[in-house]
């Protein structure tokens, strides 16, 4: 039943006033907002609306690096090994596209075996031809099919050669025997795309107009709006499903997403405000789930500045800032306070940064006197890691300036945000990173790596010793060594303090309390099986 949009903006107007539970932290100011693009319609039998902050930057596995690309690439695509959906067990590899691997006695050769009857929703078939396309991509920047940026190369430089054996067999060659090939391997970055579609197409349009074997297929993207995804009928698991099209809504603003969901206009939504928990789990209609965070929000110190090389003052940023307070005011309690990039569930406890010491921080500003005017950017729309930047950039600032560091604040839109920071523009960057594969090797080396400079590395951090631990761990197969190696890491961060982690957020999707078969996975958003 589609309602007319003046009767739904009535009634929507008289909902945001309510209150419930004590109400929520924050009105809606403008209902504008509560629009819905006139080809979404939420009431319809099969169609499932997931509102979030922002838009997809693009739909190419291979160029991207954003959590906004990655939601949706994860119902478009499918990876060689997969993450158990049992969120008890998130980081567990189980077979995808891949049904049986191993490897030769010093790890430099893998060899897999690719499941049958697979076809991209081109109808092309799924093949090791496929599989040696789709990682080259990653692998050669020369490609003549690879995307203008690829910033998981560092990542995948490590595999040598993509031998096809057969139709449905083919080896990996490495340039050095790695532990986390196969995770890597399950990270949205290497999904198996159709050559076909890539070659007829070309790398641009292909990232608008994407072809891949996943649950559900693209249909249409309305950039800055919405994306409409419709369910892949052919794919290989097979059985029936109710749900029939996905729809990916951006709507920027928390309490527009919060009304729109308490409506029933949408039916799922993420980047849920912290402070908003206790009225969503008391408001009829609405559930919340809740899971601990694989990700880590930190300022990001860029270690080219004039005055930021300096390491008496990048330890005197790390000592000023308060972190409890950033937790408790900035999160509301949300999470926990981060001592590493890593999350405690992936490291030891064995902090990376000093104790905070406002006195000392100041009496090292009083000393070093820094010249020059110090910028503090942020993003202006919210983030798995941090729903609202703005809070946390101006507790950064109070607790700089309390220990006599003045910084300027500037925000910026996602898509500028992210390309100033790349290119190294920044002093201090507001920032985060959710895990791709649940190795600690996937938060050393894209954002600590010198390779991921120009990507994801926002300290521009270059340092050969930490290099050569980071190189060393990947080769170790016991678990033991690999944390050795980790805490010399720590132990180089701790002298350097290239970077301050601030906290690892819980993160949290709102849903309609008819939603079902949906849990928070800290890596991938699982979609297939989920009903409205």
């Amino acid at each position: 039943m589609n309602v007319p949009r003046v009767a739904v903006l009535a009634a929507l107007s008289l909902l945001v006033g309510c209150k419930a539970g004590g109400g929520p932290a924050e009105r809606l100011q403008d209902l504008s907002q509560l629009e819905l693009p006139a080809d979404v319609h939420p009431d319809e039998p099969g169609t499932l609306v997931f509102a979030r902050a922002g838009d997809s930057l693009t739909l190419d596995p291979a160029a991207a690096s954003d959590g906004e690309s990655a939601k949706v690439i994860d119902s478009l695509f499918e990876t060689l090994l997969a993450f158990d959906t049992d969120v008890q067990s998130p980081t567990r590899l189980v077979p995808g596209l891949a049904t049986d691997w191993n490897h030769s006695a010093d790890r430099m050769t893998w060899t897999f075996t690719l499941r049958r009857g697979v076809r991209f929703h081109d109808g092309t078939p799924l093949d090791a031809e496929a599989v040696k396309f789709s990682l080259e991509r990653l692998v050669h920047l020369h490609h003549a099919f690879a995307p203008a940026r690829v910033p998981y190369a560092a990542t995948f430089r490590r595999i040598r050669e993509v031998r096809v054996l057969g139709p449905h067999r083919f080896q990996l060659g490495l340039l050095e025997p790695s532990v986390v090939l196969l995770h890597d391997l399950a990270m949205f970055a290497a999904s198996i795309v159709s050559p076909s579609a890539v070659k007829a197409k070309g790398a641009a349009r292909f990232a608008r107009e994407p072809v891949g074997s996943g649950p559900f297929r693209f249909e249409s993207w309305e950039r800055g709006s919405h994306i409409v995804l419709a369910a892949n009928r052919d794919w290989w698991p097979g059985g029936e499903r109710s749900t029939r099209r996905v729809v990916f809504l951006r709507v920027a603003s928390w309490p527009a997403r919060r009304e729109l969901l308490k409506a029933g206009r949408v039916h799922m939504t993420d980047n849920v405000d912290f402070r908003d928990y206790g009225w969503l789990e008391t408001t009829s209609g609405v559930k919340i789930r809740r899971a601990p965070g694989m990700n880590v929000c930190y300022l990001a110190i860029n270690n080219e500045h004039a005055v930021l090389r300096d390491r008496r003052v990048r330890k005197a940023i790390a000592q000023a800032i308060d972190r409890e307070r950033i937790l408790r005011i900035g999160y509301s309690g949300a999470g926990v306070i981060a001592h590493d990039l890593l999350p405690a569930s992936l490291g030891d406890d064995d902090p990376i940064l000093p104790d905070t010491d406002v006195v000392t921080a100041k009496a090292s500003f009083g000393r070093l006197r820094p010249q020059g005017i110090i910028e503090l950017w942020y993003m202006k729309n919210s983030r798995p890691y941090v729903n609202d930047p703005e809070r946390v950039a101006l507790i950064l600032r109070e607790c700089l300036a309390d220990a006599g560091l003045a910084v300027r604040l500037r925000a910026f839109e996602w898509l500028e945000y992210l390309k100033r920071i790349k290119a190294g523009e920044h002093h201090l960057a507001l920032i985060g990173w959710t895990s791709d594969n649940g190795d600690p090797d996937n938060f050393y080396s894209p954002l600590l790596s010198q390779e991921s400079i120009g990507e994801t590395n926002y300290t521009r951090l270059r340092n050969a010793q930490f290099e050569s631990y980071l190189s060393a761990s990947r080769g170790e197969e016991s678990i033991d060594t690999r944390h050795a190696y980790f805490r010399r890491m720590r132990s180089l961060l701790r002298e350097d303090c290239p970077v301050v982690p601030l906290v690892h957020s819980t993160v949290a999707v709102a849903c309609r309390s008819s939603v079902a078969g949906f849990d928070v996975h800290p890596i991938h958003l699982h979609l297939y099986g989920v009903t409205k």
